[in-house]
């Protein structure tokens, strides 16, 4: 269902934000998020001075190589736009990612090492979407394999939403050795 409609408006601002999931000729997953900011009205700041309409204000991006089992290979970021001049030198910090593994904890990991004045909000903000891009890149492959095995661990996305909660028809279609009896039925 769409949202409502708006009421009479004029936009100032666009974020934008791409994430991919490539599987590499050796193997390995790249995971790339992109996040550019753009203005529709005169940004200024003493820095840069007046940034036009449509001009980016914030271009961010991040690259995770990983295995199967989430294990980040190599970990890069890059500022290409940025309000300060010292934003870019955030990134290469991003680096030191590379042998931990996207996982539940992940994103406190990030918050512990590049959190406020550490590191760069925006490329924070982009592991986020690094992190279940690399999730639904990999579902496939992942599933195959833990479907061939004798005894399947229950599914991690399982009560993860509203459609995958265990007492849903959902999942009593796909894993219904691990569905739960609706709790509105007697």
């Amino acid at each position: 269902m769409p949202l409502p409609p708006p009421a009479s408006r004029q936009r100032h601002h666009t974020r934008r934000i791409v994430a991919e999931g490539y599987r590499r000729d050796d193997g390995l997953w790249d995971i790339e998020a992109e996040l550019n900011d753009v203005k529709d009205v005169p940004y200024e700041n003493l820095e840069i001075g007046v940034l036009a309409p449509g001009k980016c204000l914030h271009g961010m991006s991040v690259r995770v190589t990983v295995d199967e089992t989430f294990l980040i290979h190599e970990a890069a970021a890059s500022t290409d736009h940025a309000p300060f001049s010292v934003c870019a030198g955030a990134a290469p910090a991003f680096a030191r990612l590379t042998g931990m593994r996207l996982g539940s904890d992940f994103l406190e990991v990030v918050e512990d090492m590049f959190g406020g004045p550490k590191g760069c909000t925006h490329l924070n903000e982009l592991m986020g979407v690094v992190l279940t891009t690399a999730y639904q890149t990999l579902w496939s492959v992942r599933e195959a394999k833990e479907a061939q095995k004798p005894e399947r661990k229950k599914p991690s996305i399982i009560d993860r939403c509203h459609a995958l909660k265990s007492d849903g028809n959902v999942v009593a279609l796909h894993w219904p050795q691990y569905a739960k009896p609706r709790s509105d039925q007697p």
